[in-house]
This record gives C-alpha cells, structure tokens and sequence, in this order.
C-alpha cells in the first residue's frame, strides 16, 4: 500500500523533470551528497558496531566483574578493622 502511494506520488514528479531535461552539474553534486552522508552513516555504524563489541567482550567484563568484587571485599575488610570481631563472625558478615 505504501509503495503503491510513494510510486504514484513520485512518477509524476519524474516525468515533469524528465520533459524539462536536467542539469548534469545538479545532478553529479546530488549524488556527491548522497554518497557523503553514506560514507558518514556507515561511518558512525562502524564506531558503534567497535563500541558495542568492546563492551560486550567477555573476558573485559569477568575483568570488571573481578574488580568490583576485590573493591567490595577491601570495603568490607576496612569496614571489619574498625571494630572488634571475633573470627567466628566473620562470615556472618559476608
């Protein structure tokens, strides 16, 4: 259905501009145009496609996920040599 629309609206458009003839010079800086914002979209495809699999790579996030959990245990350590614990407790506390 909409392709039946956009082809009715566009036919007739093209057949004026196909009896008044076109300007070479218009014509190549159109397609000069096009072919930029091409070459730009797949441009910003290619940056986000590299950043999406930075950030998906597994072994980056079991480096993450490490890290966070060494960052929590020495909290919790700190947080433990505040205060007197007997050993036994410790593990309650985890």
């Amino acid at each position: 259905m909409m392709l039946l629309l956009v082809v009715g609206v566009v036919s007739p458009v093209a057949a004026q501009d196909a009896d008044s003839g076109f300007d070479e010079n218009e014509t190549e800086s159109t397609i000069e145009r096009v072919r930029y914002q091409l070459l730009g979209i797949a441009g910003v495809t290619t940056v986000l496609l590299v950043g999406y699999v930075w950030h998906t790579d597994p072994e980056r996030r079991r480096r993450v996920a490490e890290r966070r959990r060494d960052d929590q245990e020495r909290a919790g350590v700190v947080a433990l040599d505040e205060e007197f614990v007997l050993p036994i407790d410790v593990d309650e506390h985890e």
